[in-house]
């Protein structure tokens, strides 16, 4: 990791938020993915975001609703976003997972394009984390201690790309049902 992002929007369970390559906050961090489940996802050809951290009580539908109207809020276009599912153990990640690809299966008229191209979902319990620098797309491991780490496994699906106009917002970490 560079170092040179200056201010990370932080995650937290039970919460979103997007950005974008030209935003002060342009990576997103989230950790302590156990039992809950991460969708993330990064739109290369506009450089942004999105960053949810979702566990076992959480209202799906509508909190799937919100970040769908803020993404096609922030975007020009339709977004096209290469997501991936992290997080869960001891099945509990079933419902949260079915439920995300249920969602986007189910509405095909939504504003934007989702395609999940990496999981690591369940297993032996472990903590999780995960950092997205809009700028590069390239996806780390997050730490509050540290900067975000290159997450080594994810580093060789990455792509650059041009700004495509992208209009600076950042939407802070929204809380969800």
């Amino acid at each position: 990791y560079s170092g040179k992002a200056k201010a990370i929007q932080e995650v937290g369970q039970k919460q979103y938020a997007t950005t974008s390559a030209d935003n002060r906050e342009y990576v997103l961090g989230t950790m302590h993915v156990g039992p809950c489940v991460v969708f993330a996802g990064y739109d290369s050809r506009r450089r942004i975001g999105f960053l949810a951290h979702y566990d076992p009580s959480t209202y799906m539908k509508e909190s799937l609703d919100l970040l769908v109207r803020d993404l096609v809020d922030v975007s020009s276009g339709t977004p096209e976003f290469e997501c991936r599912l992290i997080g869960g153990w001891f099945k509990k990640e079933n419902l949260i997972v079915r439920a995300i690809r249920n969602y986007f299966c189910a509405n095909d008229e939504l504003g934007l394009r989702i395609r999940i191209t990496y999981e690591d979902l369940g297993g032996f319990p472990r903590q999780r984390s995960l950092a997205l620098d809009t700028t590069t797309g390239i996806w780390y491991s997050y730490s509050l201690k540290c900067k975000p780490y290159e997450h080594r496994d994810l580093k060789a699906s990455t792509r650059r790309s041009q700004s495509h106009g992208v209009a600076e917002r950042v939407l802070k970490a929204k809380n969800i049902m």
